[in-house]
């Protein structure tokens, strides 16, 4: 993530950052104190940004890195990214759905809100990953969902669309109508529909059948 030409930062696993004044010819480690991967970069300036990660990590500097220090957010859930708009805005996104709102500069924690509502009909795994990601999905699941898909159109098809952070179409799954009625499982290679491997990064796969919709985020680590 780079706040301006010349100033960036890398993070990954293990807690590490990386912090370069040279537009990338050099970098230097700096210290997070977090034995965490981390996986979400945001800055609003070349001064003041926050890192998010395993098991609920947060950390936010004021001064460029030098120091990193944990904000609490309220769980203990992975945050796979983290955007600031400026400094008492901001959100970060994880597990099962969950996405955090900062505001008023009193913690990141806030506002959260669980995106699903029903118990999850497709699970990922595994995520992060680095070769190639399996997705397996039923509809044989309580709470009247299958009866919801079984109102549906036979005109309907089960769309499975991944998609990067910009909105962009990068991979679809899209099955024939009915075919999800069976069960069946899907793995996805890190390439597009022209068959190009994607760059590292946060990809949402986004699962449609009938009027059930759930949304996954990935993470791609090579």
């Amino acid at each position: 993530y780079f706040a301006t030409y010349d100033s960036g930062w890398a993070i990954g696993r293990d807690g590490l950052i990386l912090f370069t004044e040279d537009g990338g010819d050099n970098w230097n480690v700096q210290t997070s104190n977090t034995p965490n991967s981390l996986y979400g970069i945001s800055f609003i300036d070349n001064n003041m940004g926050w890192v998010a990660g395993l098991a609920g990590t947060v950390l936010r500097t004021t001064n460029a890195g030098i120091n990193w220090s944990p904000d609490s957010i309220g769980t203990s859930r992975s945050m796979y990214g983290v955007c600031f708009i400026d400094s008492v805005h901001g959100w970060a996104c994880g597990d099962w759905g969950t996405v955090l709102h900062y505001s008023s500069g009193v913690g990141i924690a806030e506002h959260e809100e669980t995106l699903l509502q029903h118990p999850s009909l497709f699970k990922v795994f595994p995520n992060p990953f680095s070769d190639k990601v399996n997705i397996e999905y039923s509809i044989g699941h309580p709470d009247g969902i299958a009866e919801t898909f079984h109102r549906t159109s036979s005109a309907e098809r089960t769309e499975f669309k991944i998609y990067d952070v910009s909105g962009r179409l990068v991979k679809d799954f899209s099955l024939s109508t009915w075919h999800w009625a069976l069960g069946t499982a899907l793995s996805w290679d890190g390439r597009d529909n022209t068959g190009h491997k994607v760059s590292s990064g946060i990809y949402f796969l986004k699962f449609k059948a009938g009027k059930y919709k759930e949304t996954k985020q990935l993470l791609l680590l090579r």
